[in-house]
């Protein structure tokens, strides 16, 4: 469990591309650096009426040119109060939250309680468009009886991927494997193997940078050797990271 908190712990830097925008500063001055971060020296300082033009957004920073050609990043609340030529206000939005909305893969885990037996699962997703994803999850709860493995891809609908507390529904398909943790005398191949088919509510709530908090019930149907449906029940809390 260790290794996926560790790999949920790295983000990775994401560069929004915008369409050049040329600038009017309006206050007395406009720090210019060298990067995008505070850490970085101011290398020039643009004075009132003076024009840049806006080449493209990294998180709250953006890449600026100037007159004479020189390049460099200020920061985004420092852009609030710049006009477009026509006179209009520059409208800064928030970066890591248009990234949400557009979010293409993301990478998860979770804690929950698998028909009252503590549960743990990791999870890949892949937004192809706006309002579709499909998800491959691994969930493994190790009971007093028996041990379940399960593995399902399901495909879930994003009504309002706009909106930062967005419910989704879902629907999928997998395997679910039992293995009992006293031995059955004479019942041969202990692992019991079944068809899956789930269905899931859940809400993506984002919280800060790349990182999603989730909460999720999935109801599973277990299509057992003996023809014989067996219902579980999923609930789980999780972490994401999207890119």
């Amino acid at each position: 469990m260790t290794k996926w908190l560790l790999l949920l712990a790295l983000l990775f830097s994401f560069e929004t591309a915008a369409q050049s925008l040329k600038l009017a500063v309006k206050e007395p001055f406009l720090n210019i650096h060298s990067g995008a971060g505070r850490g970085y020296p101011i290398i020039y300082v643009a004075e009132k009426n003076e024009t840049i033009t806006v080449i493209k957004r990294h998180t709250s920073w953006y890449l600026i040119s100037l007159e004479n050609g020189q390049q460099g990043w200020a920061k985004q609340q420092e852009l609030v109060e710049t006009l477009t030529l026509d006179g209009k206000p520059f409208l800064v939005t928030d970066a890591t939250l248009d990234a949400f909305e557009n979010q293409t893969f993301s990478f998860g885990i979770g804690l929950g309680q698998l028909e009252g037996v503590n549960s743990q699962s990791v999870n890949a997703s892949w937004r192809f468009t706006r309002h579709l994803s499909s998800q491959l999850e691994y969930s493994y709860a190790l009971g007093s009886v028996a041990k379940n493995q399960l593995v399902d891809l399901s495909v879930f609908h994003h009504p309002f991927p706009h909106w930062r507390f967005s419910p989704y529904l879902g629907i999928g398909a997998g395997q679910v494997w039992t293995t009992p943790k006293t031995p059955i005398i004479g019942g041969g191949d202990e692992t019991r193997q079944s068809d899956l088919l789930s269905a899931t509510v859940g809400l993506n709530t984002y919280i800060t940078s790349r990182f999603v908090f989730k909460a999720e019930y999935k109801r599973f149907s277990a299509l057992t050797e003996r023809d014989i449906t067996e219902d579980l029940e999923l609930w789980k809390l999780g972490i994401t990271v999207f890119f």
